[in-house]
């Protein structure tokens, strides 16, 4: 895509900004090209260049950033030796607690009986058990 300020100055600009415009745009492009004619002032065109000429201006810095970047990034590839390929231990898992239940009665070896598809207590349920309300959730 040509940089914003091509298209200033130059002969057929109107219909070269128009064929940018927005596919979804209702208006036709000779529609958009015919509302970009105006009556520049004076003050505005030397702002608009003033700008242009910061946009040029950043441009280049940034392709000198990266230039520079891009050499120094080089260097480090020299320094840094490979590493050996040595094999790593495994993680170790955490081991899951086993419950010890019957058979019969499904409890826990602590004699309550083991979740199940019991609801959770709720946070409200847990802050009145342990304020000393009623265990009865």
């Amino acid at each position: 895509m040509p940089a914003p300020h091509e298209y200033f100055g130059s002969t057929g600009t109107r219909k070269k900004l128009a064929e940018l415009s927005h596919p979804q745009i209702r208006a036709t492009r000779e529609e958009i090209a015919r509302s970009l004619e105006g009556n520049w002032r004076p003050e505005l065109l030397f702002l608009l260049k003033q700008e242009m000429e910061m946009y040029d201006t950043y441009q280049r810095r940034i392709a000198e950033c990266d230039n520079e970047l891009e050499a120094h990034l080089k260097s480090f590839a020299d320094i840094v030796p490979p590493k050996p390929a040595e094999e790593e231990p495994p993680a170790e898992q955490p081991q899951e607690k086993k419950v010890r239940t019957s058979a019969k009665t499904k409890l826990t070896h602590r004699g309550k009986k083991a979740p199940g598809n019991r609801p959770s207590l709720t946070c409200a349920a847990k802050c009145i058990g342990s304020a000393g309300g009623s265990d009865s959730y």
